[in-house]
């Protein structure tokens, strides 16, 4: 089965268009046209990571960076009462997600390795 990745100039546009959108939530805030702190959304970069990760065909990945997202936005909303001081585990959590996820899904995938070996 092979599989296909977005190629590059797909992969930046997608990239150009996010920072396009990102760009003008700040511009926005700046002129007072929104009324919270565009600067919040900063988690959106990891969302945008972990879609594309997903679109590539690398699911562990892919579900890390969203869990760091999820995490993230809590933090950054307070919600849950969470913190970075008190939730980091999350992050050991997250790493260990993608982890087996993508062991659990290179089945029939093999890496290369530099010296020829798979």
């Amino acid at each position: 089965m092979k599989v296909s990745y977005p190629s590059k100039p797909t992969r930046t546009i997608l990239w150009g268009v996010f920072l396009i959108c990102l760009g003008s939530a700040f511009l926005l805030e700046q002129f007072g046209v929104l009324h919270f702190h565009a600067w919040k959304l900063w988690p959106a970069v990891s969302i945008f990571i972990g879609l594309q990760s997903l679109a590539a065909g690398r699911p562990g990945e892919g579900i890390m960076f969203l869990v760091f997202a999820a995490w993230f936005f809590a933090v950054e909303f307070n919600l849950y009462g969470l913190t970075f001081h008190n939730s980091w585990p999350l992050a050991l959590v997250a790493v260990g997600m993608g982890t087996v996820i993508e062991a659990l899904t290179r089945t029939g995938r093999s890496r290369v390795r530099p010296g020829g070996e798979s």
